[in-house]
């Protein structure tokens, strides 16, 4: 057996000593409690808590940081409300413009029928051979002066050129012969 330290004799000591008096205070009394396990020291429970070995959440901590999250999901989904309502009304406007710019279109439309069906009744048989095709688009009569015009180019709205020659300028990527505005289109027109 090693030599013990004089620090180590007197623990000894006093362990057996409060052996001995425990001993004797369970013999006095019969029915005497079972004594308590040791409790480790502070400075071991501080050990372990520094080692992390035992869990740092605190319950009130983690609880209010789950609530911080489902408030911030709430202002998100508020936000996304919002902006929902706003591209709605942003959709119903573009409606209601594209309706606005349909009713202009036709109210074009129908003005210039009446104008060329007026136009080409007075000029259809008072027009010299020898007028400028482009003269006779301004005065109503069609490029090719075979057909009657009944065509409107989109984008502009001048309706100079039957459906044939309307389509024929749109393939060649041509202009309105009017303004020299870009065709995207050829509408037909008819009248009544």
């Amino acid at each position: 057996m090693p030599p013990y330290t004089s620090a180590e004799q007197e623990q000894e000591q006093e362990h057996n000593r409060q052996s001995e008096g425990q001993a004797g205070s369970v013999e006095s009394h019969s029915l005497a409690l079972p004594v308590p396990p040791t409790l480790p020291s502070r400075q071991l429970w501080d050990h372990e808590l520094s080692n992390g070995s035992w869990p740092r959440r605190d319950f009130h901590q983690q609880f209010g940081a789950d609530w911080d999250i489902v408030n911030d999901l709430r202002i998100d989904m508020s936000r996304l409300q919002q902006r929902m309502g706003n591209l709605q009304r942003m959709l119903e406007t573009c409606m209601d413009m594209q309706l606005e710019l349909q009713r202009s279109i036709k109210q074009e439309v129908s003005s210039a029928l009446n104008r060329a069906a007026g136009s080409e009744e007075m000029f259809e048989d008072s027009l010299p051979d020898d007028e400028p095709k482009w003269d006779r688009v301004r005065k109503g009569i069609c490029i090719c002066c075979d057909n009657h015009i009944d065509a409107l180019l989109y984008r502009c709205g001048h309706m100079c050129t039957c459906s044939k020659c309307a389509n024929e300028l749109v393939e060649a990527r041509g202009k309105c012969p009017m303004c020299c505005a870009p065709i995207l289109e050829v509408i037909r027109a008819y009248s009544l």
